[in-house]
């Protein structure tokens, strides 16, 4: 029997002749490390995928338009303009702090993290129903470029939501930008995994990986690097892209005016269609560069009707057998809730403490994205120079959270800190920016490490999902416990430090190596 790690293979074996010799050959198999199988674990995996066209390499246009798609569709417009909008209308149609909402009376504050976690349910039901059509024949770019016109439409229509009795529209709105943004996020980022795999370093690492010239652990090391890369540089463009954007916005507010309510108004209607604009202009080329890579074929016995409930079965059904992925979806379901929830309640916190004074307003978002792509640019060059893993990379940027949450539960305490003051915002957006700058980009490298390769694109359906999921369960518990607090915000940050905390255990918990050989280990429902 051949030692893949020694001894090459002929030159003449194509890949599948070449994975199929290896996963046949026990000795070889038991040679190598628990990295080593992980990294041909992975080769396995993609060379048994029945796709529906020829494999493509990734051009140098198609990877930077893919990096530059990330800066319009940061979700800057909707998540945070187009939430102040909402907020201030909200405010300025109830003075009084408080409105009827959902058979009983509620603060508006707690109203706000309500329509949050509406938003969040709405995208979970969204997300599993579209979700595995991505998986097969040539849906998904369509998919994309679909949700991505619904959200510039869904800018321009801010451009109207300029009075309080609007505050209703600018809500349902404010849901419907977020679930575009969101789903828009899942398909975007669902491609990445097969964009870095299609690499030309990578084609040429997995032929002398079966041609027994490289070993698996190296394979395995390079594919990791190489999905961190691409996933940091997307949010370079996506915080210094944002920053540019956001400068760029001071000419709208001395341009309309901040003096008065309505020019308020004014200014966050403009600035969410604005970032609309912004969209097209940098998700438009990806539309164009993308080769429209071709998903799997669809399995027998299964209609365009049935695949996508299907899909979702499978995938539920399955992933209970995936331990260590399923103990990574639960561990980022815990970060992920702490972490939208949290950053909920210091925009609210924020928004009042600032009176939406549109100048302070730009200076601390330039602030935050500023600071995650000149973090982003530091975490690239650490992990490049000190050769760390990508589940390492995660925990660093997950930490920093907790001292987040920390800081808000002191200002149930006292008024001296704990998000009472301007200066603590300038602060927090730095640090949030800088600390945890690469966090979403790790956590989306990490499930391309952990995902079966065949259903790809229903696990990072999933993945999202179950971070939508975490996304209104939170809003709804920290609006309970607010109003139980009688309306003071700083009392919801007990839920989210204690959750953050869970959320790293269970992270630490993850082994990736594992993760990948359970992935090959038990096919069985992903492939057909």
């Amino acid at each position: 029997m051949t030692d893949l790690s020694v001894a090459p293979v002929p030159q003449e074996k194509d890949f599948g002749t070449a994975v199929n010799d290896f996963d046949n050959d026990d000795v070889a198999k038991a040679k190598l490390s628990a990295h080593g199988r992980a990294g041909y674990a992975a080769i396995e995996q993609e060379h048994t995928i029945p796709e529906d066209g020829e494999r493509k390499t990734t051009t140098k246009l198609e990877y930077w338009s893919f990096c530059l798609f990330n800066w319009g569709a940061t979700g800057v417009g909707f998540g945070n303009y187009g939430g102040a909008l909402q907020q201030d209308l909200l405010e300025s149609a109830f003075p009084s702090g408080y409105l009827n909402w959902g058979g009983s009376r509620t603060s508006t504050n707690s109203y706000i993290l309500d329509i949050n976690g509406i938003t969040f349910a709405v995208q979970l039901a969204v997300l599993l129903i579209t979700g595995p059509y991505a998986d097969y024949g040539r849906w998904r770019p369509w998919i994309l470029i679909s949700w991505t016109v619904i959200g510039v439409a869904a800018s321009f229509a801010f451009l109207d939501f300029t009075e309080p009795s609007k505050w209703q529209l600018a809500s349902g709105f404010y849901v419907l930008g977020n679930l575009v943004m969101n789903a828009q996020s899942a398909f975007y980022f669902a491609a990445f995994p097969q964009v870095v795999r299609d690499l030309p370093q990578l084609q040429e690492s997995e032929r002398q990986v079966l041609e027994g010239t490289k070993t698996p652990e190296e394979h395995a090391e390079l594919e990791s690097m190489e999905r961190s890369k691409m996933s940091n540089w997307s949010y370079v463009f996506s915080g210094l892209g944002s920053t540019v954007s956001i400068a760029l916005a001071y000419a709208i507010a001395y341009g309309v005016g901040y003096s008065t309510d309505h020019q308020l108004w004014r200014f966050y209607s403009i600035t969410t269609a604005y970032f609309g604009g912004i969209m097209i202009v940098t998700c438009l080329p990806w539309f164009i560069f993308d080769q429209r890579r071709p998903g799997q074929k669809l399995p027998d016995n299964t209609s365009w009707l049935t695949v996508g409930p299907k899909g979702v079965w499978q995938a539920a059904k399955n992933v209970v057998h995936l331990k260590h992925t399923l103990l990574y979806i639960l561990a980022y379901f815990c970060l992920n809730d702490a972490n939208s929830t949290s950053g909920t309640q210091v925009q609210i916190l924020q928004n009042n403490a600032i009176e939406f004074n549109p100048i302070v307003y730009n200076g601390l978002y330039i602030v935050v994205y500023g600071a995650t792509g000149l973090g982003i640019l530091i975490q690239i060059w650490i992990q490049k120079k000190f050769r760390i893993s990508a589940k390492t990379m995660f925990v660093c940027n997950a930490v920093p959270g907790v001292l987040i949450s920390l800081w808000g539960m002191i200002g149930n305490w006292t008024n001296a800190i704990g998000f009472h003051h301007t200066w603590e915002f300038w602060l927090y957006q730095a640090w949030d920016g800088g600390a945890s700058a690469a966090y979403q980009a790790y956590s989306t490298t990490l499930m391309a490490e952990v995902a079966p390769a065949p259903k790809m694109y229903i696990f990072f359906a999933l993945f999202n999902a179950v971070g939508k999921t975490s996304g209104f369960i939170g809003p709804f518990i920290s609006s309970a416990i607010i109003d139980d607090a009688h309306g003071n915000t700083n009392a919801g940050f007990y839920f989210t430090f204690a959750l953050t905390l869970v959320g790293i255990i269970l992270l630490l918990c993850v082994n990736v190596d594992q993760a990948k050989a359970d992935c090959i280990d038990c096919p069985v429902g992903f492939v057909a």
